[in-house]
């Protein structure tokens, strides 16, 4: 019979925590974009068509971001990837 081992996983609590915060507010700006986006293109006809549609881009891509920067920091968080040392 085969015993299973646990095996500890140290993580990096901090990290992981900063990117699940990343993860949410990435969350979060991917559906506030999309719809600043889709308003400023029904009132093409207002003043503020052009300021609405530059906002929405931005938090589009800084959804984008974010998203990339949150991953990054968990799967970092996750596996303790160890920092590199320079010797100078």
């Amino acid at each position: 019979m085969l015993e299973m081992q646990l095996i500890l996983i140290k993580m990096n609590k901090l990290k992981f925590i900063k990117g699940l915060k990343k993860i949410t507010l990435a969350i979060l700006f991917a559906f506030t974009g999309p719809v600043l986006i889709y308003m400023s293109f029904q009132n093409k006809g207002h003043d503020f068509y052009y300021y609405v549609l530059f906002i929405g881009l931005i938090i589009s891509g800084l959804s984008i971001l974010l998203g990339f920067s949150g991953i990054s920091n968990l799967t970092n968080g996750l596996l303790n990837k160890p920092k590199k040392k320079t010797d100078n």
